[in-house]
């Protein structure tokens, strides 16, 4: 079959998936079509058909839902109501400038990036067919290969690896006092790790209203190591310090401890783990938070 170097504009759509480590994930394409004079996209969680906007079903594993439906609305009115028509009026559709026109429009946590012109068979060098080629390359395939590296698909399989089971008997909870008078706090900046027989994973507290893709992002990581324990709530409390206990199994050859595995994958997603003999200069760092009961 015929490959061509397709010239349209292309925008891949990233979404800053861990805001602790600044790594970004795709998580959708936006393609200008010269031949018909319009404009094309496919987005992470849409229905198969686009028309029918985000499917719930398909956003379960995503860290900042809520900000991703109005992000996702934001761009789609973008592409069809103005925004896109504002900056191709001052540069050509498929032109550096118009791109960075366009990304100008995004947030810090979503950003887009131009894309490469693309070899790809004749066959799918238009319109919705040159969409799907680019989603399923650059969003879809790259999703699976990331799903394994995930702190929750990692501390799953090194649980198996183990022969371990998720037990009630070796996991604790523990739960910060609530402050008087104070009606709303949110979380922000990182959680840290506390090693000491058990893994505390701490969240630092502030009533400001600026955080909340910051919350997300570390609710979620919070989430994904409850979650292979056998513990997975909607939503953590801002007032709540979960713990998960470690267990000192024998070393698996090449391998090391399960205590050892947990605390590199801990580390590899951006936990600070700190020995026991450092919690006072950490809590200081953290203020005035009060003593885990």
């Amino acid at each position: 079959m015929t490959e061509i170097l397709h010239g349209d504009s292309c925008l891949v759509a990233k979404h800053c998936e861990d805001w602790l480590r600044r790594e970004y994930r795709n998580i959708g394409v936006i393609v200008f079509d010269s031949f018909r004079g319009e404009w094309c996209s496919r987005f992470f969680g849409e229905h198969d058909d686009p028309t029918r906007g985000l499917d719930g079903r398909k956003l379960r594993g995503f860290s900042s839902t809520d900000a991703y439906r109005e992000w996702h609305n934001f761009w789609l009115r973008s592409i069809t109501e103005g925004v896109l028509d504002a900056a191709g009026n001052r540069s050509l559709p498929n032109s550096p400038e118009f791109a960075e026109v366009l990304c100008s429009y995004g947030g810090k946590h979503f950003v887009l990036e131009p894309c490469q012109p693309a070899l790809l068979p004749s066959a799918e060098c238009r319109g919705d067919h040159f969409v799907d080629y680019l989603f399923n390359r650059l969003v879809s395939a790259v999703e699976q290969e990331d799903e394994a590296q995930t702190f929750e698909a990692r501390m799953r399989r090194i649980t198996e690896e183990f022969g371990l089971r998720p037990g009630d008997h070796w996991r604790e909870r523990f739960t910060l006092p609530q402050a008087s008078g104070e009606t709303k706090r949110d979380v922000i900046t990182f959680p840290y790790a506390y090693l000491n027989g058990q893994i505390r994973l701490y969240k630092k507290i502030s009533t400001g209203r600026s955080t909340d893709l910051e919350a997300d992002t570390i609710q979620a990581h919070l989430h994904d190591a409850l979650w292979c324990f056998g513990e997975a709530p909607k939503r953590l409390g801002a007032d709540t310090i979960h713990g998960v206990a470690l267990l000192n199994t024998a070393p698996i050859s090449g391998v090391g401890s399960f205590r050892e595995c947990v605390e590199q994958v801990l580390s590899d997603h951006g936990y600070r783990t700190v020995d026991v003999a450092e919690e006072a200069e950490v809590a200081a760092e953290f203020g005035s938070l009060g003593k885990a009961s």
